[in-house]
C-alpha cells in the first residue's frame, strides 16, 4: 500500500504572507525583505498552489488579505512561532536568530541611539503604535515589547515604570476662545484616548482635527498649527514646543512596561532587556517598580522572572 506524500509549507514563504499583510504591499514586502517584486509573487503564487485557496485581494492601494487569508493568518503566526521555539530548545546560539523586539514609534531615536551597536545584527526591530505592538505579542509574535498602559495577559510584564505626558504645538498656534480643542491623533489609540479622558474630566470641548497615528504626519500637522496632541515630556519632536495653556487639563502619568513574550526562555533574552532599560534614563522614569512600591522588591522581582 502506498502513502501518500507529505506536503510541506516553507516558512520563508509563510514569512512573507505575515509581512505583506502587514504593509499591504507586495513590492514594500519586497523591500522590507530584500526580494523583488516578481520573487515575493512567485512565492505567494506557490503558496496559493500549495493550499488551493487565494491569500490577497488587489485594493487601490495594493493587497489586502482576503477570506481565507484572515482565518489563516493567526495559524501562520503559529507555525512561526513553533519554528522559532524548535531551533531554540535544538540549541540556537544567541546570534543564529534575532530576538524580536517591539518598539512604540515615539522610542524608536532613543532606542536606536542607546542600544548597544554590536548587539544591533542580534535584533530585530519592530516599531509600530502600542495598539499594533500589544495585538502582535498577544499573538507570540514578538520576544520583547515596551507598551504603554500593559496587560498581563498579553506578556510576562517583568519591568514598569511611568512617564509624563504633555500637550504640543506648533509655534503659531491659537485657539478662539468658545471653539472645541483641535486633537491630532485618532479615536482609541492609546496616547490619544488619555488626551481625551484628560479633557472629558474637565468637561473640555474637543473634536478630531486630523486623523493619523504616524508620528511624522501628527508632527506635521501640529507644525501646521492644526492642532494638538500628546507626547511624553522628553519626546517633543522639532519644531514643536510645550502648548501650557490654561484650558488645557494637565496630562496624568502613563505607565510604561517591558514584557517578555509568555513560555520565553526569560535568561536568553535578559541580555536585551538590559540593554534596552539602558536606553532609559533613570531621570525619564518617576517609578522603577514592577508591581511594588520601592527599587529593591522591583529587583526581587526581576531577577525572578529574569533567572
Amino acid at each position: 500500500m502506498s502513502r501518500k506524500p507529505h506536503i510541506n509549507i516553507p516558512t520563508d514563504i509563510l514569512r512573507t504572507v505575515v509581512v505583506i499583510s502587514d504593509v499591504g504591499s507586495f513590492s514594500k514586502a519586497g523591500q522590507k525583505l530584500g526580494l523583488t517584486q516578481p520573487a515575493i509573487t512567485s512565492q505567494i503564487k506557490r503558496l496559493q498552489t500549495i493550499i488551493g485557496a487565494p491569500l490577497f485581494n488587489k485594493t487601490a492601494g495594493g493587497v489586502a488579505l482576503s477570506d481565507t487569508g484572515r482565518l489563516m493568518l493567526p495559524l501562520i503566526r503559529r507555525m512561526l512561532e513553533t519554528n522559532d521555539q524548535i531551533l531554540h530548545v535544538g540549541g540556537s546560539k544567541p546570534g543564529q536568530s534575532q530576538i524580536r523586539l517591539g518598539v512604540p514609534n515615539v522610542f524608536c531615536q532613543q532606542i536606536l541611539q542607546g542600544f548597544d551597536q554590536v548587539r544591533l545584527k542580534d535584533v530585530h526591530f519592530h516599531f509600530d503604535n502600542s495598539t499594533e505592538l500589544a495585538r502582535r505579542m498577544a499573538s507570540g509574535y514578538l520576544d520583547i515589547c515596551i507598551l504603554k498602559r500593559p496587560a498581563s495577559g498579553i506578556g510576562e510584564i517583568v519591568h514598569t515604570w511611568r512617564e509624563s505626558a504633555i500637550w504640543v504645538r506648533g509655534r503659531e498656534f491659537t485657539l478662539n476662545p468658545g471653539q472645541p480643542i483641535p486633537l491630532i491623533g485618532r479615536p482609541g489609540y492609546v496616547a490619544d484616548q488619555i488626551a481625551v479622558r484628560a479633557l472629558e474630566a474637565k468637561n473640555t470641548s474637543y473634536r478630531f482635527a486630523f486623523d493619523s497615528i504616524d508620528l511624522e504626519c501628527r508632527t506635521a500637522a501640529a507644525a501646521a498649527n492644526i492642532g494638538l496632541f500628546v507626547v511624553p515630556r522628553w519626546a517633543i519632536p522639532a519644531p514643536l514646543i510645550q502648548a501650557k495653556d490654561c484650558y488645557l487639563p494637565p496630562i496624568p502619568d502613563v505607565e510604561v512596561g517591558l514584557l517578555i513574550r509568555h513560555g520565553a526562555d526569560a535568561s536568553s533574552l535578559r541580555w536585551a532587556i538590559d540593554a534596552v532599560m539602558a536606553t532609559i534614563p533613570t531621570s525619564q522614569r518617576s517609578d522603577r517598580t514592577a508591581g511594588c512600591n520601592n527599587s529593591s522588591a522591583y529587583d526581587t522581582g526581576y531577577h525572578a522572572i529574569i533567572g
